[in-house]
């Protein structure tokens, strides 16, 4: 099987001419997480993007991406951040959440810290 070649970074690379990727947010076991901008009207979102390595080892990994997409993009519940969008980078799929600033999910959970955006109810994690 040929493998596909990905760019190096896609820090400072504007995708589908709307979401420029600003940061590097995080990474766990299967996915990276990106800050964006996005360019119709300047918000701030947040990219999900399975590891470059799981999709050149795993075929399946797309398709279990995208139907994450999916299945997300239906839900709407206040402790369940929204998708708005996916789009494709060089056969990479990508997810565009909103962004709720704040911290992460182990920080506020290991620190006692005052109210912040994430404990708002539209940026509750479920």
């Amino acid at each position: 099987m040929a493998q596909k070649a990905f760019h190096p970074s896609v820090l400072g690379i504007t995708l589908e001419g709307r979401y420029y990727l600003e940061k590097k947010l995080g990474e766990g076991g299967m996915a990276e997480v990106f800050l964006a901008q996005d360019t119709n009207d300047g918000s701030s979102v947040v990219l999900k993007t399975p590891k470059r390595g799981l999709l050149l080892d795993n075929p399946t990994v797309v398709s279990r991406f995208r139907g994450e997409v999916n299945a997300m993009s239906q839900l709407d519940h206040p402790n369940i951040v929204k998708i708005h969008d996916a789009v494709t980078f060089e056969d990479r799929p990508f997810m565009v959440m909103h962004y709720c600033s704040g911290g992460t999910l182990v920080g506020a959970s290991n620190t006692r810290r005052p109210p912040t955006e994430m404990d708002r109810p539209d940026c509750r994690l479920a």
